[in-house]
């Protein structure tokens, strides 16, 4: 028993936690999950709940735990983290 017990702390201490962004609404919720896309004003968002579609003007933070591409208008897409924002619907 105290072998396997020392194998699965072995174990547990090994594994990665998983990438998880985050989002903050303007009426103060938090949701974790990964963010799909953000496109025409809307915030595709995956939890383990479902995909869920934010109106970006809603967001109060983001925080993308790894880099993403963003594509503008003109120019090349880039890779870039994405980090809270100060003002209500920007990033």
């Amino acid at each position: 028993m105290p072998r396997r017990l020392i194998l699965l702390c072995a174990f547990l201490l090994m594994a990665e936690p998983a990438a998880a962004d985050e989002v903050l609404l303007t009426n103060g919720d938090h949701l974790t999950g990964q963010v799909v896309s953000l496109a025409g004003g809307t915030l595709t968002f995956e939890t383990p709940h479902g995909e869920l579609r934010i109106v970006w003007t809603t967001v109060a933070g983001l925080v993308v735990d790894e880099p993403i591409l963003v594509t503008t208008i003109g120019a090349e897409p880039a890779a870039a983290r994405v980090a809270a924002g100060d003002v209500p619907g920007r990033a």
